[in-house]
């Protein structure tokens, strides 16, 4: 199980003055002990010594939450987030109920899982331990007659991001089918399945 999920999420709203609010929240967050933006999601009023793992998770949908960075505009704030062991799920329904809308994606740094969230989709979450099952029985059945090292190691990489599609048995989305070659990429040349390189 992993610790870590990063996740990149655009929030928007109709309104700059609920934009500027939350931006204002979210900065002190990052900067301090400061509990305002639980407050605001909760509409209760919390002090340091209230909050809790429990009202983080009904406030954030993790234990905790670390802004890596922030950009705000007068449409939206642009928030990358380290939180501990899910995506900051509750964050996002929280502010939904304010009038805000997101768009996010996320990995965990194992990655045993990854996906996509909209305010209009919902989700789109991938566990990874069926996709790497099929990888590696593609690289164990995989042949071919290609004698250039590169083309050989291109069709087995094609094959394999094949596989992995497959073991997902739904439909993928940009975002999801991008971070699956890449990790395709990263396991293969990690367990030293290419050849020649």
């Amino acid at each position: 199980m992993a610790n870590h999920v990063f996740t990149n999420q655009t929030i928007t709203h109709s309104d700059p003055a609920e934009i500027k609010k939350l931006y204002d929240l979210l900065d002190r967050w990052s900067d301090s002990d400061d509990y305002g933006l639980v407050s605001y999601l909760l509409d209760k009023e919390y002090k340091k010594e209230d909050v809790d793992r429990n009202v983080m998770a009904e406030a954030i949908g993790a234990k905790w939450m670390t802004i890596e960075d922030m950009y705000v505009d007068e449409n939206e704030v642009v928030l990358l987030t380290t939180t501990a062991w899910g995506q900051p799920e509750e964050l996002w329904g929280n502010l939904e109920e304010k009038g805000f809308t997101v768009e996010a994606n996320y990995e965990d740094e194992m990655p045993n899982f990854f996906g996509t969230y909209s305010s209009t989709d919902g989700y789109e979450n991938i566990d990874t331990p069926h996709m790497y099952e099929a990888i590696d029985e593609t690289v164990e059945n995989f042949e071919s007659d290609i004698k250039e090292t590169g083309d050989y190691n291109n069709a087995m990489y094609e094959e394999c991001v094949d596989a992995a599609i497959k073991a997902i048995d739904e439909p993928v989305n940009d975002f999801n089918r991008e971070t699956i070659e890449r990790l395709v990429e990263n396991y293969l040349e990690f367990q030293d399945h290419y050849v020649g390189e």
